[in-house]
């Protein structure tokens, strides 16, 4: 997921992909983040990504804490 877009995309798209397997719901990037973040309240990394998509912040998540973010997405997408 990381290899060809931005950490924000990234992070976002891990949280449509996981809430897609849980719930079976296509939804839009920030809704996915908004149900991500209904689970894990306060996670900084889905944060940021939510601020840079409704562009009220510039900054991205750091791209080291992104990648751990989709890998764990990634693997609990596996367990699933």
């Amino acid at each position: 997921m990381l290899a060809h877009a931005p950490t924000t995309y990234a992070v976002l798209n891990a949280c449509r992909a996981l809430r897609f397997a849980v719930q079976g719901i296509q939804c839009s990037k920030v809704e996915a983040g908004e149900w991500y973040l209904e689970r894990h309240p306060g996670n900084p990394v889905v944060l940021s990504a939510l601020a840079v998509q409704r562009a009220s912040s510039a900054e991205p998540p750091d791209a080291e804490e992104a990648k751990d973010f989709v890998r764990d997405v990634t693997s609990q997408l596996v367990s699933l």
